[in-house]
């Protein structure tokens, strides 16, 4: 499989990529070797990847998110100034809570804006 070498157009994207990829690998409790079986790679692979200096390839990067139980989407979005960006990464955040958690935690964000708002 051919990967991308890190370029200056590439290298946000990589960067973005590789802290996705090593936060849900961490998040799984999974060391880079781990992963790396898991999609049948070399562990340097998954360091390249991890550390922004490789790009995978839209069928590795396909294989990548599979394996890691998330969506491509999930890999590629940043945290950005997008109200849309932060409204999923908020979402992750409420996924592992419970249904009355979620309720707590969305109510303050509420209220939080609506103050804000009326600054």
């Amino acid at each position: 499989m051919v990967m991308a070498r890190k370029t200056r157009t590439s290298s946000t994207l990589g960067d973005q990529l590789g802290k996705r990829v090593a936060e849900r690998r961490k998040a799984l409790g999974w060391l880079q070797a781990e992963l790396a079986d898991k999609l049948g790679v070399e562990t340097e692979t998954i360091s390249r990847f991890e550390r922004g200096l490789a790009l995978p390839s839209l069928e590795r990067l396909d294989e990548l998110a599979h394996v890691l139980g998330i969506p491509i989407a999930e890999l590629l979005s940043s945290a950005t100034g997008n109200p849309i960006d932060q409204a999923v990464q908020i979402g992750r955040w409420l996924a592992p809570l419970s249904e009355a958690d979620r309720f707590f935690v969305t109510e303050h964000i509420q209220n939080l804006c609506r103050q804000l708002v009326r600054k």
